[in-house]
């Protein structure tokens, strides 16, 4: 109608206001290649670069916020793909371009396509999206809540018996990827507790022991770096996956994670995941 396209020009108009105002804010608060470098020594401008950082965060925020009312084709939509605007890969605006997809996007999403799986759904994110708290995160995606954001993390039974090297008895394996929500903690103590249960006592508890895999284990057997991590396009198919119940309890039946590259995120049901992949469905974690 003429009034929906009234409206749709006047928030087009802000959120072009408020990129040049994003600008302004980035020319303003250092010079050359720089600027927004936490490692940079400012103790004479510390307040002014704060205050600098928190309004382009309240900016990024709205432009967001902004993009989705409108939904412009090329926008701030977390459903689209997205690029970042700047250089050196610095905070900014992520803004939507269609068309460009990286070879392992396309890997991934064949992958899934190929299982059945129609909900997933991937969104780049800017540069510093892991130095920001969860709710910032949380909005940048459209998840939810802060509940609906997951990670990947790979697992080594260091006592394992001398036997047991791999990943050929998902029951009793060497390595686990399990996935958990960061708003909870993973539990060492009730995998051991579900993997002595499920083999029936076959192996003592002194040969149960979860830890964190060193990163290059897991880059062996994920084929992704920290940060990175995603249970999709494993390197080693034979990775057993342990699925925390919380995640599967999600309402809305969503979530996000991993998705292969540091900007790269990945988010699909629960129940199509568990359809497609047939991860160990387990109480793994503590409340934070």
């Amino acid at each position: 109608s003429p009034a929906q396209a009234m409206a749709a020009s006047r928030l087009q108009e802000r959120q072009i206001a408020l990129l040049h105002g994003l600008s302004r804010v980035e020319s303003k608060a250092y010079s050359v290649d720089k600027a927004f470098e936490p490692a940079l020594d400012l103790d004479l401008e510390n307040g002014r670069s704060i205050r600098l950082q928190n309004r382009q965060e309240r900016l990024l925020l709205d432009i967001l916020a902004l993009g989705n009312k409108i939904e412009l084709p090329g926008w701030c939509d977390p459903s689209r793909k997205w690029e970042r605007v700047s250089e050196r890969g610095r905070s900014c605006s992520p803004i939507a371009k269609e068309g460009e997809t990286s070879p392992l996007e396309k890997r991934l999403q064949s992958e899934m396509e190929a299982r059945g799986m129609q909900t997933a759904k991937f969104a780049r994110v800017q540069a510093d999206y892991y130095t920001l708290d969860l709710d910032k995160r949380r909005s940048i995606l459209g998840a939810p809540s802060i509940y609906h954001l997951c990670k990947s993390i790979v697992l080594e039974n260091t006592q394992a018996p001398d036997e047991v090297t791999d990943c050929s008895d998902p029951k009793f394996s060497k390595y686990y990827l399990v996935i958990v929500q960061y708003a909870a903690q993973f539990s060492a103590d009730k995998l051991k507790k579900w993997c002595h249960e499920v083999n029936q006592g076959k192996y003592g508890k002194k040969k149960i022991n979860f830890r964190l895999a060193p990163d290059e284990v897991s880059a062996r057997l994920t084929g992704y770096k920290h940060n990175a991590v995603s249970p999709v396009g494993l390197q080693d198919a034979s990775l057993p996956l342990v699925l925390s119940h919380k995640i599967a309890q999600l309402q809305p039946d969503i979530f996000w994670l991993g998705g292969g590259e540091v900007d790269l995120k990945l988010s699909f049901s629960s129940a199509e995941f568990i359809e497609a992949y047939r991860p160990f469905v387990l109480d793994c974690t503590t409340d934070v």
